[in-house]
């Protein structure tokens, strides 16, 4: 009598029951993969917030040729007749009758003056996006 190939039922179940496992195991991988990934572009995205401002703002008071550089009472950092203001998470920078929206997504944003006797000596200047990630501090010497 010839002997029939094929597969049983257990088998079939068997490997049917394998395949779920590694179905299962394989999504969880790119699941996991893909949530670290959003997290990442997240960070970095503020990480571009906080250089941006940093950048504009660096620019603006190395540009600044007679130290006229001051914090006003609401924290905002004037520079000359150019005055950073943060509102509703929103970096504003405005100059004469132009309004600039510098960044969004800004948490926090604290100027700091250093003087010496009575000339602004350097700028300190503090970002932290809204993300809550560590704040971002850049001090800047007048010259």
């Amino acid at each position: 009598m010839k002997k029939k190939r094929g597969v049983t039922l257990v088998e079939l179940i068997l490997a049917m029951g394998i395949a779920v496992l590694v179905v299962a195991a394989s999504y969880a991988l790119i699941s996991s993969g893909l949530r670290s990934y959003e997290g990442v572009s997240a960070v970095t995205g503020e990480l571009d917030t906080v250089r941006l401002v940093m950048a504009n703002v660096s620019k603006d008071v190395r540009a600044c040729a007679s130290h006229a550089v001051s914090v006003g009472a609401d924290q905002s950092l004037l520079i000359d007749d150019i005055t950073y203001t943060l509102q509703d998470e929103t970096l504003i920078r405005r100059q004469g009758t132009s309004t600039t929206t510098v960044a969004q997504g800004v948490a926090v944003f604290v100027p700091e003056v250093e003087y010496d006797a009575g000339t602004p000596k350097s700028v300190q200047v503090t970002v932290r996006g809204t993300l809550g990630s560590d704040a971002v501090t850049t001090r800047l010497t007048l010259r």
